[in-house]
């Protein structure tokens, strides 16, 4: 598990896969329904066999079409993850959010705006 300085909970546990940009507006309380970010499924096979999924959150605008259209986003090989990452990664970088500030966000959201 990693950890991450928040300003407002201190030492906590941090969601990864959370967009810089997103992260920025969880911090600032600019995220009031689930409509305003995209959650990524991305499952991850070894032959016909799921290891595992993760969810990745970012805001709408930085979802590329190409990845709307394929959901869940499935990774059979090494080219699809490094193409995936070659659409999203770098909306990223920096990225990460206090698990606390992820919880508190989600639990206020409405469905509509």
């Amino acid at each position: 598990m990693s950890l991450i300085k928040c300003k407002v909970h201190g030492e906590s546990g941090v969601v990864p896969y959370v967009s810089k940009k997103l992260s920025d507006k969880i911090a600032i309380g600019g995220i009031h329904s689930f409509k305003d970010f995209t959650v990524l499924n991305v499952v991850f096979y070894d032959g016909d066999d799921i290891l595992g999924s993760d969810k990745y959150y970012l805001l709408n605008d930085e979802v590329p079409s190409e990845i709307i259209k394929n959901k869940p986003i499935l990774i059979h090989t090494d080219e699809d993850e490094v193409n995936l990452n070659t659409l999203i990664g770098r909306s990223f970088l920096g990225g990460g959010c206090c698990v606390k500030c992820f919880n508190n966000c989600v639990k206020n959201l409405t469905c509509s705006k």
